[in-house]
This record gives C-alpha cells, structure tokens and sequence, in this order.
C-alpha cells in the first residue's frame, strides 16, 4: 500500500503539473482555506501559495509542496509560510 503523501504526489501529478509551478496556478488548488476567515491572519491561501505550496485536503489546514512532497499541516493562522 503506498503512503498518503505518494498518493497524494501521484494525485498531483496526474493534475497539470506545469500549472503549480506559479503562484497563481498553486492558488487555484485552495477552496476554503480555514485561515482566510481570520481577521489579520498571516497562513492564508495567498501566502502558502506564494511560499511554494498546494492545498491537500478539505480539512482546510494541510498542505504539500508538489515539488518534493513534504506534507504539512498548519494549526496557527499566525504561522508565516514564508
């Protein structure tokens, strides 16, 4: 059984990889992003995709860089990604 991050890789790939390498395209990938409700919050869709990386699931706080697939979940609306 592969794990999820390889999975989630293959998932990505299979999408347009050549539309996450902007910022713009990587963007796109956020629907909901639990952050971008928080009045002065710096984790928001805009920074995570400027910062490199892809949103991964529907909770709304987990992401990954599509680039080297390093997953990573985010719990603080303060937390830079850049």
């Amino acid at each position: 059984m592969e794990s999820a991050p390889s999975l989630i890789m293959e998932e990505i790939h299979k999408q347009d990889l050549f539309r996450l390498i902007s910022a713009g395209g990587r963007l796109q990938t956020f629907k909901n992003w639990t952050f971008d409700k928080k009045k002065n919050a710096v984790c928001t869709s805009v920074n995570l995709a400027k910062a490199g990386f892809v949103m991964t699931s529907s909770s709304g706080k987990c992401t990954m860089c599509p680039f080297n697939g390093k997953v990573l979940e985010w719990e603080n609306e303060k937390e830079d990604p850049l």
